[in-house]
């Protein structure tokens, strides 16, 4: 139990860094895991109270949850913000579109997972989940196991993640295509 809630999610991240792995951005890139989160988002509240005068270095918040149940007819993604997440639901929109075949929802109604602290405290932060998420009935049971896992949507959410990612770090897709080592100061 927890393949989706939240094994997909929390499991992912690696991925992003791999495909990411030799580029070289002036920019950070921070993967992050919280615990608690059904304990009133614990783990990330306490994260960005305790890093209060980090947050304004941050450009961009992705929080991966529950990305591998098909719950739509077709590969559906849910991008959830804020009013300050609006620009880089846009761009997870346009990564989307350009690099997947899912199809988009997106809410300004942020509740109940690790990107709402973030917003609170003002920073860009967005949920990128799979559509339709309250249809996924096996969560939080014994039945969020591997075998209800669809890896085909997980991927192209790791797509666009990636994607939209590489682009906030100012990577070409030039040097996406070139680059497999560098020294970066």
């Amino acid at each position: 139990p927890g393949a989706d809630q939240d094994g997909t999610g929390s499991g992912r991240g690696p991925a992003i860094e791999r495909a990411l792995a030799g580029q070289c951005s002036n920019h950070p890139l921070r993967f992050i895991l919280f615990g608690g989160a059904g304990q009133v988002l614990f783990g990330s509240r306490q994260y960005v109270a305790e890093n209060a005068t980090e947050l304004s270095k941050i450009d961009m918040a992705i929080n991966m949850d529950m990305i591998g149940s098909l719950n739509t007819a077709s590969p559906t993604v849910l991008l959830e913000g804020g009013t300050v997440s609006e620009a880089r639901m846009k761009a997870l929109a346009q990564a989307a579109t350009t690099y997947t075949q899912l199809d988009v929802q997106t809410s300004f109604d942020y509740k109940l997972s690790d990107h709402v602290p973030f917003i609170d405290a003002g920073v860009p932060a967005v949920l990128t989940i799979e559509g339709a998420d309250g249809a996924n009935d096996r969560i939080h049971t014994e039945h969020d196991t591997i075998d209800h896992i669809d890896t085909a949507l997980a991927l192209e959410i790791i797509k666009m993640n990636t994607a939209a990612v590489s682009q906030q770090l100012g990577l070409s897709q030039e040097t996406q295509a070139s680059t497999t080592s560098c020294a970066c100061s």
